[in-house]
């Protein structure tokens, strides 16, 4: 009877497959917008501020993080929160004019971080 137990504590456990994402980080940026327009407030609140810029048309989602300082783990976090149903099911309103309110303030203050350093030379 222990030699059974032993026999099925060793098989090594099966895994489930992934679930296949429908925003991957192979998809252009705009292209996730397009499709699924709640992404947008998902990727501003990981720092993904291109939504709206000429690149985004063919610059792939990895492409993007890499650029802004997403980390890898961050990007597999947020492709997990794109790929939710609040965001494939539309879900999350995204306000423009709020969002671009947002990112004019962090803007600001990103400015300001640095301003007296330059100016104690």
């Amino acid at each position: 009877m222990a030699d059974d137990k032993k026999k099925i504590k060793d098989k090594p456990e099966e895994k489930a497959p992934k679930k296949e994402r429908a925003i991957t980080k192979d998809m252009k940026l705009g292209e996730v917008i397009k499709k699924y327009p709640s992404s947008a407030a998902v990727m501003l609140e990981y720092g993904l501020h291109c939504i709206g810029c000429h690149v985004a048309e063919w610059e792939s989602l990895e492409e993007g993080c890499k650029a802004h300082g997403i980390t890898k783990e961050d990007m597999e976090k947020m492709l997990d929160e794109l790929n939710s149903s609040a965001v494939i099911e539309g879900k999350i309103v995204f306000d423009e004019k709020e969002a671009i309110e947002e990112t004019r303030e962090e803007k600001m203050e990103e400015s300001k971080k640095g301003f007296f350093k330059r100016l104690n030379i």
